[in-house]
């Protein structure tokens, strides 16, 4: 398994129902003189290509107890057909009518307990073209992983596709029980947290005397005296720069 990068969980914890974190490409295919490609060969091209691709086979795996790191693990298996939908565009079948669409089947979040892309293949539209909508998430892919996954699905030259030829099985990995992590995972965490935290302190503690180099006293034992007022719901002190019994407010004169 490989630890989650920051940007990766970043990504991950940005996104909320209703507000996916996905990229959305709509890929307008021009139809064949025998009209759009059949859904049964688009299915055909991504079971027999997607396990080339590792962010197309791969899980998330959430911290144990949510302590830890998130990680990524091979999937024991890949359901094509969880992924890869067929949809028709409703009349007019005009680039409105895509866009609504697109937008229906792309509005919730992908499923985190699968590999993070999904596909619909939209026809109905009336001019023939048909368009391939793929969804895959900011944490799996970048633009320069986007451009390779269309390398592995798309031919430069019509290649014809055979339906029946299956691909070869995952090669998933067993992973680690979530108690197992656990044990090995988070008290390593707390070590490591209780280290940086004491780093922290202590590069706080030597830089309080330089910040206070230059203050007058006075003025620092002005804001302790309010400070002291505030915590212990005493009234505001006398301020020391001003003589006994004088006002740090000037009164206020109605004109």
């Amino acid at each position: 398994m490989r630890v989650m990068d920051s940007s990766e969980r970043i990504f991950l914890r940005l996104e909320r129902p209703g507000y996916p974190f996905d990229i959305a490409e709509i890929i307008l295919l021009e139809p064949a003189p025998e009209g759009p490609l059949p859904f049964e060969q688009v299915r055909a091209v991504f079971h027999q290509r997607c396990h080339r691709s590792q962010p197309l086979t791969r899980v998330l795996v959430p911290a144990p107890l949510g302590i830890g790191e998130e990680r990524w693990t091979p999937a024991a298996e890949l359901d094509i057909d969880q992924h890869l939908h067929q949809k028709a565009i409703p009349e007019p079948g005009d680039m409105p009518a895509l866009l609504g669409t697109v937008i229906e089947v792309s509005t919730e979040p992908l499923d985190r307990g699968r590999p993070l892309w999904q596909a619909w293949y939209l026809t109905g539209m009336a001019n023939g073209t048909a368009a391939l909508v793929l969804r895959t998430h900011h944490a799996t892919l970048d633009g320069i992983g986007i451009a390779q996954l269309h390398r592995l699905l798309f031919d430069t030259e019509p290649t014809p596709v055979d339906v029946n030829r299956q691909p070869p099985p995952p090669r998933g990995v067993g992973g680690s029980t979530q108690l197992r992590r656990a044990l090995l995972e988070i008290p390593d965490r707390i070590v490591t947290e209780l280290v940086t935290t004491g780093r922290i302190l202590g590069q706080v503690r030597g830089a309080i005397p330089q910040v206070l180099v230059g203050i007058p006293t006075r003025v620092v034992q002005e804001a302790g005296a309010k400070l002291g007022a505030v915590l212990f719901n005493r009234a505001d002190p006398q301020p020391a720069h001003l003589p006994e019994g004088t006002s740090p407010h000037p009164p206020v004169t109605r004109r």
